[in-house]
């Protein structure tokens, strides 16, 4: 499984002489797309707040309790749970009294960090076009209509 996610992580990162990656190939019949996939690893409300902060250092579970205080103890100890499992940060438990546990990120947690910067970037230099997302204004039509989203400009990757 490290492996695997090594690979998604290496392919959502752009290579020289790459090919526009084909979206046909994430409807093949029983594979999951790897940009799904990355996303997987990253979806929780609190999992991208928690990677920024372990990149800052290596942070124990009380510390980003205080840093996060609208996430609770629960939420973010399953959020660190499925990041270890999948491989994006390590934990380590000190053989203390009492026990003391560190996270901080892997190798493959800190091949993400550039991912989630693109991320950022990109909502940021799109914030306008991205204002009216929430459900209740698309409920109360205070949305873009198709005919006004922007057309796609330029595949996924690639060289055009």
């Amino acid at each position: 499984m490290r492996a695997e996610l090594v690979r998604v992580a290496r392919a959502l990162l752009p290579s020289k002489g790459a090919e526009t990656m084909s979206l046909r190939a994430c409807d093949a019949e029983g594979l999951e797309c790897p940009v799904e996939r990355a996303m997987r690893v990253i979806s929780g409300k609190w999992k991208r707040k928690l990677l920024y902060y372990l990149y800052e250092d290596k942070q124990r579970i009380s510390t980003l309790q205080r840093l996060i205080p609208d996430a609770s103890r629960h939420v973010l100890t399953q959020h660190l749970r499925e990041l270890e499992a999948d491989g994006i940060i390590h934990r380590e438990v000190y053989p203390e009294t009492p026990p003391r546990v560190e996270y901080w990120p892997t190798e493959l947690g800190h091949s993400l960090r550039p991912v989630l910067v693109s991320m950022l970037d990109w909502a940021e230099s799109h914030a306008d076009d991205l204002e009216l997302t929430t459900i209740s204004d698309v409920r109360e039509g205070r949305h873009k209509s198709a005919s006004q989203a922007a057309e796609p400009t330029q595949p996924l990757r690639g060289n055009g």
